[in-house]
């Protein structure tokens, strides 16, 4: 069996099917969402977004709650 070329990402070791989630795999956009997360819904955070960030980063307010609520546990 051939070696992998690259080390398995963190989602790929876990384990778990599908792609990790879009803010995952963006540090810019976890920044920016726990610079806002104390003073702004959720909603208006996914609004920044919106207007800061290109069409392919964007991501809904759902999202941003199962991320947040993923990384409170961690």
């Amino acid at each position: 069996m051939p070696n992998p070329s690259a080390p398995a990402s963190e989602h790929r070791r876990a384990h778990r099917p599908g792609s990790p989630p879009k803010i995952a795999g963006d540090p810019e956009g976890q920044a920016f969402i726990a610079a806002r997360i104390g003073g702004l819904t959720l909603h208006q955070i996914a609004a920044e977004i919106a207007r800061h960030f290109p069409p392919e980063r964007r991501v809904h307010a759902a999202t941003i709650h199962r991320w947040w609520q993923k990384e409170q546990h961690r």
